[in-house]
C-alpha cells in the first residue's frame, strides 16, 4: 500500500511541473524495449542483468508492458545467534551460525503501468510494477556453525562447509510476488527509437537501467 501511495504522489508532483512540449510518436502503439540493469541492494553489492519488454501505448501518456530477462544479485554474509534454554540459566547453549555471501540468479516477470510526461522535448515517466521472481539459484555459500555453553564459553560442537544447492523456487532474499515503483526518462533519437534511462525500487533492490525503446511502424 505504501508503494502505491508513493507512486501516486510521484505522478501528482511530476504532472504539476510538466510542460506541454510535443513529443508525439508516429506509428504503431506497440513497442519493444531492451534494458541493461545494474542492481544494487541495501548492502551495496553489485549485480546485473538484461530485461526485454513488450509494451502497448494505451494513450500517448499511458502505457503497459510485460518484461522478463535474466538478473543477478547478492546477499552479504550474515550471522545468526540462537540461545537455547534448558531450565537453568547456567546451562544455556548459544548456537552461532555464520554464512558467506549468497549469489542469486533469477528470472523476473514484471507487469508495469507507466505514465509519461512531455517536458522540454523528452518524456519523464513513473512506473508501478507488479512482479514475480523465479529463482534459479540461491545456494553456493560458505557456513560456520558452533555451539557453546553460555556460562563457561565451553565449545560443545562446531562445523563448517560449503552449501551448494540448485533449486527452482523462491527462497530467502526475494519474495515470490512484489510491488515496486520506477522512474525514468525517454530521450527521442528518432521517430521510432528512444533512449531509456530508468530506475526501479523493488524491495531492498535498486536497479539502474540503460536501454532502448523501439516503437513499431
Amino acid at each position: 500500500m505504501r508503494t502505491i501511495f508513493v507512486f501516486l504522489s510521484f505522478l501528482f508532483i511530476t504532472n504539476s511541473f510538466s510542460q506541454n512540449v510535443a513529443t508525439t510518436d508516429l506509428g504503431s502503439k506497440f513497442y519493444l524495449g531492451t534494458n541493461f540493469y545494474s542492481n544494487i541492494n541495501s548492502s551495496k553489492n553489485l549485480g546485473m542483468g538484461l530485461k526485454v519488454s513488450l509494451g502497448y501505448n494505451i494513450t500517448e501518456d499511458l502505457s503497459v508492458d510485460i518484461s522478463s530477462g535474466y538478473m543477478t544479485s547478492f546477499i552479504d554474509p550474515l550471522t545468526y545467534i540462537y540461545i537455547v534454554q534448558d531450565g537453568s540459566s547456567s546451562n544455556n547453549i548459544i548456537e552461532t551460525i555464520k554464512t558467506g555471501r549468497v549469489d542469486q540468479k533469477f528470472i523476473p516477470i514484471n507487469l508495469s503501468v507507466n505514465y509519461k510526461f512531455d517536458v522540454w522535448g523528452v518524456q519523464p515517466y513513473a512506473s508501478l510494477i507488479f512482479g514475480y521472481d523465479y529463482q534459479l539459484n540461491s545456494g553456493n555459500f560458505t557456513y560456520e556453525r558452533e555451539k557453546k555453553f553460555e556460562s563457561t564459553n565451553q565449545l560443545i560442537e562446531s562445523s563448517s562447509g560449503i552449501y551448494n544447492e540448485i533449486f527452482n523456487s523462491p527462497k530467502s532474499g526475494f519474495s515470490s510476488f512484489y510491488i515496486g515503483i520506477g522512474a525514468g526518462v525517454l530521450i527521442p533519437v528518432s521517430n521510432q527509437i528512444k533512449l531509456d534511462l530508468a530506475f526501479q525500487r523493488i524491495g531492498n533492490l535498486n536497479s539502474i537501467g540503460l536501454g532502448l525503446n523501439y516503437r513499431f511502424k
